[in-house]
C-alpha cells in the first residue's frame, strides 16, 4: 500500500503532544523487536487479537495465520521503524489518512469499530511488552519504556477516535 503524506486537516486533528512522540527508550526496544523478533511479534499480535476478540478479525478470519503474517509484515515493520526513527506522529497521521480515505486494502474503512481502537491498542502494547523482559533487566529503563509506550498509545487512541467520529 502506497502511503501518501497526511493532509494538513489530518495533522491538525491530531491532539498536540508536549514531546511530539519523540522517545528516548522505546526506539531501542522497537529496533530489538524488528531486527530479532519481528515474526514472533506479529504472531503475538494475531494471537492476542483472537484471544481478546478484536472485532476486525471477523473480516479477515478467512486468512491463515501465515497469510496474516505476510499481509501485516510491512505495516508492522514500518511501525517499528517509525518508533526507531522518532517519526511516529507522521506515521500515525498517514495511517489514519489511509483509513479515512478507505485505502486499507483487506479492510474497508467501515469495518472498524470503537472496540477495534481500544482493544487494538491493548493488543499492540501487550505484544510489545512481551519482549521487554528479554530486551532489558534494568527496571528503570523498563519503566521508562512503558511510560513512552503509554504516551504513544494514548495519542494513537485519541487520534483514531477522532478519525472514527469523522468517518461516522
Amino acid at each position: 500500500i502506497a502511503v501518501t503524506p497526511p493532509t494538513e486537516e489530518i495533522l491538525a486533528a491530531m491532539p498536540p503532544t508536549p514531546r511530539d512522540l519523540n522517545f528516548r527508550y522505546f526506539p531501542g526496544l522497537a529496533r530489538f523487536i524488528r531486527e530479532q523478533h519481528l515474526i514472533p511479534y506479529i504472531q503475538e499480535q494475531i494471537r492476542l487479537s483472537y484471544e481478546l476478540n478484536l472485532p476486525m478479525m471477523k473480516h479477515i478470519s478467512h486468512y491463515s495465520d501465515e497469510q496474516l503474517i505476510e499481509l501485516g509484515r510491512q505495516s508492522h515493520e514500518e511501525f517499528l521503524l517509525a518508533v526507531e526513527n522518532n517519526t511516529l506522529r507522521e506515521r500515525l497521521a498517514a495511517s489514519l489518512q489511509v483509513w479515512e480515505n478507505d485505502e486499507m486494502g483487506i479492510l474497508g474503512r467501515n469495518d472498524l469499530s470503537a472496540d477495534d481502537i481500544t482493544i487494538g491498542s491493548n493488543v499492540r502494547k501487550q505484544a510489545i511488552l512481551k519482549f521487554l523482559a528479554i530486551y532489558t533487566t534494568d527496571i528503570n529503563e523498563a519503566l521508562a519504556i512503558v511510560r513512552e509506550i503509554d504516551e504513544y498509545e494514548s495519542e494513537a487512541t485519541t487520534a483514531a477516535t477522532n478519525t472514527f467520529i469523522r468517518i461516522l
